[in-house]
């Protein structure tokens, strides 16, 4: 019998001492993950900061060209010029020469091509363009010309077609709005659209990115930012 009580003694000895041994060695694999998992969290965080950082960044610097190129486009009375200029080059070359234009062989008179560009500098005056029904059979009354003089003036002086031309002056229109009237940027989206033109607010929000390389929500954001440090 003592040698039972003895046996079952150090049996149960050693179970507890495994089961101990098994709980600590849990205990220190779950403090590895904890650890791991902690570095891993603070690797991600950093990564995601530096990311937030270059972003945020790259969506100053994007501003800013923005109220450059507006402040240009003002004083030269031209629709946005950004970074998408070499796409509408390319796309105005394409359609001039679908056009069969030339310049040592132009298709209207020097007098007559000067006429019809001092009347889009009067039309890029008025708010014409912010009607979503404006064609370009009323441009070319306005103008006083006729569809093919005047396409070959957009294409070969705006570097752009007539639907750009006109969405880059709607865009033009709204960001002169959400500068010098605050109210506007408290505007809904759908507002600001018609507002500009535009058929929708996916179609606003469409160009508007395509014009600026940002969205208007990141602008007015922005544009926030700097009226509150000012």
């Amino acid at each position: 019998m003592l040698t039972a009580q003895k046996d079952l003694y150090l049996d149960q000895s050693y179970t507890k001492l495994v089961n101990l041994n098994t709980k600590n060695n849990n205990q220190i694999v779950k403090r590895d993950f904890v650890i791991l998992g902690g570095g891993l969290a603070i690797i991600a965080g950093m990564i995601f900061f530096l990311y937030y950082r270059k972003n945020q960044k790259q969506k100053v610097r994007k501003f800013k060209m923005i109220l450059k190129n507006h402040e240009q486009a003002r004083e030269f009375n031209q629709p946005i010029q950004n970074e998408i200029a070499s796409t509408t080059q390319m796309k105005a070359d394409k359609v001039n020469r679908n056009l069969n234009i030339e310049k040592d062989n132009p298709i209207i008179s020097a007098e007559v091509e000067e006429r019809i560009q001092n009347q889009l500098k009067k039309f890029e005056k008025t708010k014409l363009f912010t009607s979503n029904s404006f064609a370009l059979s009323d441009l070319v009354s306005y103008c006083q010309t006729n569809t093919k003089y005047l396409s070959y003036c957009i294409n070969h002086h705006k570097k752009m077609d007539f639907n750009n031309y006109i969405n880059e002056l709607r865009i033009q229109f709204i960001i002169d709005k959400l500068l010098k009237e605050p109210i506007y940027r408290k505007y809904k989206f759908s507002t600001l659209a018609e507002e500009a033109g535009f058929s929708s607010q996916n179609k606003f929000s469409t160009v508007f990115k395509k014009s600026t390389s940002i969205t208007p929500s990141e602008f007015i954001k922005q544009l926030e930012l700097t009226s509150k440090i000012k």
